[in-house]
């Protein structure tokens, strides 16, 4: 359909893009239309357009920056205006964004469920933070660990004098807010490259600590700033996007951090189906062995009794051996083996399985790769059910790019508006454009797609192994920066 690149073909497809961005929006539009003014509505999905079009990490939500690509640069302070008017009008609310996001969800678990076996679809989620060590007047602010800090002072020794300093101390910790990210993907294998949905974008703040003398915690006047624990937060964005989606056609999906005792206590009360990494230091029971510890003791207590998770899977015997896509390398395979075997947790009868997922060849030496120990509350008695859990945590690296997106490309740490309500705003056109992009890639094998990515050139075997969410939004850059977009159709 798409030939050449010139400028009759590349008006055709930034022409055709732009309208792919009106169609994906217009729904959200629409029920806006009829609660604010017709121009903030019009501003709101050329800011989507500007963020996609605004490639600059380090002032990509500067609303002067994108004020320029709202009306163009000899007329960014009226852009700029019409930005500040959108996110400080009271009339509407982020959360409005965050409901068009799980409708989008529930569409994405209705046509993707019934393709898997389990009639699942995988609810990945992660969290994060967002840095910002230079802001001291920013609403909502919280003590948050450095990772920028920790990879940038790391010992260097063979580099020689002045880049060594000692053994590493504690962590840094600067000034920011948290962040938690979930993500919708079918049931399937990730080098399939299956189409993604943004379910949720979930900001909040840490709570204020006691005071250590009088033990009281500092009354700050803080509207609409959501001071919540890390467990809090993840149990509030799940509980919101289970009861819109529904629990029995969702599988979580967690990394090692939510591996406690009281956090897979309150996932099986509430009768969720998970797979979480489990830390080989953590403790389990075999499915044989009666309950162990005081029964009066905490659920952090009685993890330190049973057996832990390294010595449950040593010496297992291999069920399997399967051939994956590398995602570094597709042309050289990886080969990962798996095995299974029924646990309990120390406090529960509940019936759980210990997954082994070992990459490579199989062999555990010194220095090599620590092998994956998947807990799972799904049936595990054959070697094909075993595979599937490996593949649905196989498919969690995709919510880590994410946040490795939002910050690099997304520039979410850009931010200097001060109100958290209107950075809340803010962020949630941001998570617009993600949603859009993700949109964009749920069918690879597209024509449209296809000719969007000649116009961002690269090289190197990354380029086409992972999903191309760099490359697709340097390509739109290039061509709405050349064809300016004619976004018909917004009301």
């Amino acid at each position: 359909m798409y030939g050449s690149t010139g400028r009759g073909e590349g008006e055709a497809v930034a022409e055709e893009v732009a309208q792919r961005c009106v169609g994906f929006l217009a729904p959200l539009l629409e029920g806006l239309d009829r609660a604010i003014d017709a121009r903030l509505v019009r501003t709101l999905g050329a800011s989507v357009v500007a963020v996609v079009r605004h490639r600059s990490r380090s002032v990509a939500l500067l609303l002067s920056e994108l004020g320029g690509y709202l009306t163009g640069p000899e007329h960014a302070p009226a852009g700029t205006k019409r930005l500040a008017n959108l996110i400080h009008s009271s009339k509407w609310r982020a959360e409005v964004v965050e409901d068009y996001l799980l409708e989008q969800g529930r569409e994405q678990v209705e046509r993707e469920a019934g393709k898997a076996p389990e009639g699942k679809v995988l609810c990945i989620l992660d969290g994060s933070v967002a840095e910002k060590a230079e802001s001291a007047v920013l609403e909502g602010l919280c003590p948050v660990r450095s990772s920028k800090a920790r990879r940038l002072s790391r010992p260097r020794p063979k580099l020689g004098k002045g880049y060594y300093h000692g053994p590493p101390s504690g962590p840094i910790v600067v000034p920011g807010f948290k962040w938690t990210n979930i993500l919708l993907a079918p049931w399937t294998c990730h080098y399939q490259r299956p189409p993604l949905t943004l379910g949720a974008w979930h900001w909040y703040a840490k709570p204020f600590p006691p005071d250590p003398i009088t033990g009281e915690v500092p009354v700050v006047v803080e509207e609409d700033v959501p001071r919540q624990k890390d467990w809090e937060a993840q149990k509030e964005v799940l509980e919101r996007v289970v009861g819109e989606l529904g629990k029995d056609r969702l599988l979580h999906v967690w990394d090692r951090g939510m591996s406690g005792a009281g956090w897979l206590g309150e996932a099986l009360d509430a009768k969720w189906q998970f797979v979480v990494r489990w830390k080989k230091g953590n403790h389990l029971r075999p499915s044989s062995a009666p309950s162990v510890g005081n029964p009066y003791a905490s659920n952090a207590q009685r993890e330190r009794d049973g057996v832990a998770a390294w010595r449950l899977t040593a010496g297992l015997k291999l069920w399997g051996r399967r051939e994956v896509s590398s995602p570094r390398n597709p042309k050289q395979p990886m080969q990962v083996s798996f095995a299974a075997r029924p646990v309990r947790l120390l406090y529960r009868e509940d019936p759980l399985w210990l997954v082994l997922a070992r990459r490579g060849k199989g062999q555990r030496r010194r220095g090599g790769q620590e092998p994956w120990r998947l807990l799972t509350n799904l049936p595990v008695q054959t070697e094909a059910q075993c595979w599937r859990i490996v593949e649905a945590y196989m498919a969690r690296w995709q919510v880590e790019q994410s946040l490795r997106y939002g910050k690099s490309e997304l520039g979410v740490e850009s931010v200097r508006v001060r109100r958290w309500e209107h950075r809340h705003k803010l962020l949630a056109l941001v998570s617009l454009a993600y949603a859009f992009l993700l949109h964009l890639l749920g069918d690879s094998s597209s024509s449209l797609l296809t000719a969007v990515l000649r116009f961002a050139h690269r090289t190197g075997r990354q380029a086409q192994a992972w999903r191309p969410l760099y490359r697709l939004r340097a390509a739109l850059a290039h061509l709405w920066h050349n064809y300016t977009p004619n976004l018909q159709g917004f009301p």
